[in-house]
């Protein structure tokens, strides 16, 4: 007998119908759909525009399922018996993917009021009356007012300051499904619908590339010191509805004195603004960072702390650069954001809008410039040697003596330079080069400006007035006159050079006074002046013209400052200019 029949004998005779094997291997070979598996949301928490993607993972929620959908519901309620069923504005229906296994999926978060919610799942398309449940959530979603990063989160008042709202942790997508994003600035709380009056201020606000970020102007009026509830909606309509909300600290501008400094510091700067922001606080705190000032203290990250920091006035404080705040590698400038808060505590507030801080590499200047003197009205060529000097194309290096700036100037090497002089009144000036690091000031010799002066034209025949363009520098301090032996300035052409000892004090006369005078003296600009040169005249002891022409040669123009008999460089403080320029007397 077969094997077969034997046992189906056997199993005949036990009771069993063939029909009921049959159902059992074929229950065996198709699998039932699953149970309501719990499965598990990530993250668990969106903002009420949705529009980010949620992933869900729980054993066999498809199993035997080759349709499904889902729903979120009041996380207190239950699922509905199908998914087509029990359709409200909290029980939304959405779109879901199978993410290749019978264990895990996602879908798109959709616009939904602030609360949490479950996700459920179903075995039958979104609008089906008769799908049945396939799984739920074990945990909660929680939709929130989003919490996005404003940078920066603080700037100056009254100033309409680029502002980017960043969803918070990154890639949250917080603008939703919205296709364009309102904005207010208000020092109350945010109301739930846009709105722009009362303590709202309008704000102008687009959408990012993504629905990640929103670039916000802060508007102009914000009034400082004050902080403000940044108010993000979901349009611009009075029905649109807020998404997310942050804060912004409208702060007092500061200036600093000086903006740049030597790298690896030790050097003092001075902070100062035209508002007391520094009013009731005792001991202010300065960090220097390369990043964005956090809005309160940091607790950690990149920062350089200040060594010292003394107020001197609620608008003013002084700060010893730390030797932190230098350059890397590589680098001929950097830049550090300076940092003032009001102590170190975690909640210690920034107090005025970052100054930026310029560090270079040290800078310093010797004695030494080449030659010592040069002509008042400049034009000389110099050189200055030191230390520091850059040589970088594009680096910023400017010099000068006295303060009047040397032109053309040229770096040889980072130990030499030269320039040409500009016109400086007549005397002593120290030396100083300005580079990226600040200014340094050399404190040995200094420069000694010579009264000089350049006369065009430089001859004409006797019995006549020309006119002489005279230039020079210090002309616009100097009080002019044509009356000789006051103690005004003069422009005299003398026998070699003039002599105040050449006068009798007290008398008022000249022992040997001047040729002639140019008379009629008018000051262009600091460094020229224009007059008309009398040679049909010439001065007599009592200083009174004579009808007599100047004798035919060669003559000195000089420019007097105090023609006063017995006037001397220590009684007076324009002193004499005494010129090298010539001028020559001929009938050619």
């Amino acid at each position: 007998m077969p094997k077969s029949t034997s046992t189906r004998s056997r199993l005949a005779r036990a009771g069993i119908a063939t029909g009921v094997i049959a159902a059992a291997v074929l229950a065996t070979a198709t699998p039932a759909f699953a149970a309501d598996v719990a499965v598990v949301l990530s993250p668990t928490t969106g903002p009420t525009g949705g529009g980010n993607t949620v992933t869900f993972s729980g054993t066999g929620v498809f199993t035997g399922s080759a349709t499904y959908s889902g729903r979120l519901t009041p996380s207190g309620g239950s699922c509905a018996a199908a998914p087509g069923t029990s359709n409200t504005t909290t029980n939304v229906a959405v779109a879901v993917t199978r993410v290749g296994n019978d264990n895990d999926g996602s879908f798109i978060a959709p616009a939904l009021p602030i609360g949490a919610y479950k996700l459920c799942l179903y075995n039958a398309a979104t609008t089906s009356t008769t799908g049945t449940v396939i799984g739920h959530s074990s945990n909660t979603y929680t939709v929130a007012l989003a919490s996005p990063t404003l940078s920066p989160s603080a700037g100056p008042g009254g100033t309409a300051t680029t502002i980017t709202a960043t969803g918070s942790p990154a890639g949250n997508t917080f603008i939703g499904t919205a296709t364009s994003v309102g904005a207010t600035f208000s020092t109350g709380a945010c109301p739930t619908t846009y709105t722009t009056t009362g303590a709202n201020i309008v704000a102008t606000a687009t959408k990012g590339a993504t629905a990640a970020t929103a670039t916000i102007t802060a508007p102009t009026g914000l009034t400082a010191p004050n902080n403000y509830n940044v108010c993000l909606y979901n349009g611009t309509a009075g029905t649109s509805t807020l998404i997310g909300t942050g804060t912004y600290s409208a702060l007092p501008s500061v200036t600093l004195s000086p903006a740049v400094g030597p790298s690896a510091g030790t050097n003092t700067i001075t902070v100062s603004s035209t508002n007391a922001f520094l009013s009731g606080v005792a001991q202010p705190k300065v960090t220097f960072t390369r990043d964005t000032c956090p809005a309160t203290y940091p607790q950690s990250g990149t920062i350089v702390s200040s060594a010292t920091v003394n107020k001197i006035t609620d608008t003013k404080v002084a700060i010893l650069v730390p030797a932190g705040v230098a350059l890397g590698g590589g680098e001929t400038t950097a830049s550090f954001n300076v940092c003032i808060y009001s102590g170190t505590g975690p909640t210690a507030a920034l107090l005025a809008v970052p100054a930026s801080y310029t560090v270079a590499p040290a800078l310093t200047v010797d004695a030494t410039i080449t030659p010592a003197q040069g002509p008042a009205q400049g034009g000389s060529l110099v050189t200055i040697t030191g230390s520091g000097f850059p040589t970088a194309a594009d680096a910023v290096v400017t010099a000068s003596v006295g303060g009047s700036p040397l032109t053309r100037v040229r770096v040889i090497d980072g130990n030499t330079l030269t320039g040409y002089t500009s016109a400086h009144a007549p005397g002593t000036a120290n030396v100083s080069v300005t580079t990226a690091a600040g200014t340094k000031v050399a404190t040995g010799t200094p420069y000694t400006y010579t009264y000089g002066i350049t006369v065009a034209p430089n001859t004409a025949p006797k019995g006549t007035q020309p006119y002489l363009d005279i230039l020079g520098a210090g002309f616009s301090s100097l009080t002019f006159s044509d009356t000789p032996l006051d103690n005004d300035t003069h422009v005299f052409l003398v026998n070699d050079a003039y002599d105040p000892a050449e006068a009798t004090v007290g008398s008022g006369t000249y022992l040997n006074p001047p040729v002639t005078q140019c008379t009629g003296v008018t000051v262009i600009s600091d460094t020229e002046i224009i007059c008309q040169l009398d040679l049909q005249n010439t001065i007599t002891a009592s200083g009174t013209a004579n009808t007599s022409d100047p004798a035919n040669g060669t003559y000195t123009v000089a420019v007097v400052t105090d023609a006063e008999p017995g006037a001397t460089l220590g009684a007076n403080a324009t002193s004499i200019i005494s010129s090298g320029s010539t001028f020559t007397v001929a009938p050619y």
